[in-house]
């Protein structure tokens, strides 16, 4: 009578061809990565050091338009009197005004801004929201600190990005992301996107169903 013992020698793991794969991938990947890291830190220092003013003013607007805040204003409808909640955000085709969470002029609390060009110069102009003058249910500031972003602009186009669509001017709503595209009076042109980081919609939402059940 012919008996066949049970196989107790376990098969998985790996070979030694799958090892060196694996390793052989590994090292590709740690050498584009180390490469990409001497790059980035030999390079930036010196762009830093050749466009100081423009590298920090660029890193202010960018932090200011990522950080922009998901503010509730309150308004009131004129016919029926009944009060009305939507996003602070107005974003034309030349210029934007939002409420970001990190302001470059005020520390500690949330500020209006607006990005344009006033007088041949992309400016950001910042005003905080919690003020003796401003009703901050519905900010509306007329004195603003100025920052000067680039000088010699001829042009400013923006276009808002919501739900996969593109908008020319977008109100009282927060887009997901922002593109600006900046023409210089030598006729260089220069493209930014901006994704908005901060995302406090479901706090929002409950914020207006609370209002609106008063």
């Amino acid at each position: 009578m012919n008996f066949t013992l049970p196989n107790t020698i376990n098969n998985k793991g790996f070979t030694l061809i799958e090892l060196l794969v694996s390793v052989l991938i590994l090292s590709f990947i740690l050498a584009i990565a180390t490469f990409s890291l001497e790059f980035f830190t030999s390079q930036l220092p010196r762009i830093i050091n050749i466009y100081p003013d423009k590298v920090l003013a660029f890193y202010r607007m960018e932090t200011a338009i990522n950080s922009a805040f998901y503010y509730v204003k309150e308004d009131r409808d004129n016919l029926s009197g009944n009060l009305i909640f939507s996003y602070y955000f107005d974003g034309e085709n030349h210029e934007i005004r939002f409420i970001t969470s990190s302001s470059a002029i005020y520390s500690g609390t949330i500020s209006v801004v607006e990005i344009k060009i006033d007088g041949g110069k992309l400016v950001m102009k910042e005003s905080p929201v919690y003020s003796k003058d401003i009703n901050y249910k519905d900010p509306q500031p007329k004195q603003f600190k100025t920052i000067i972003l680039s000088k010699n602009v001829k042009n400013i186009s923006l276009k808002y990005y919501l739900d996969g669509k593109e908008f020319d001017t977008l109100k009282d709503k927060m887009p997901e992301l922002i593109k600006m595209i900046l023409t210089f009076r030598d006729n260089k042109i220069y493209d930014y996107s901006f994704k908005i980081k901060s995302n406090f919609w479901s706090k929002n939402v409950f914020t207006k169903y609370l209002y609106n059940s008063m």
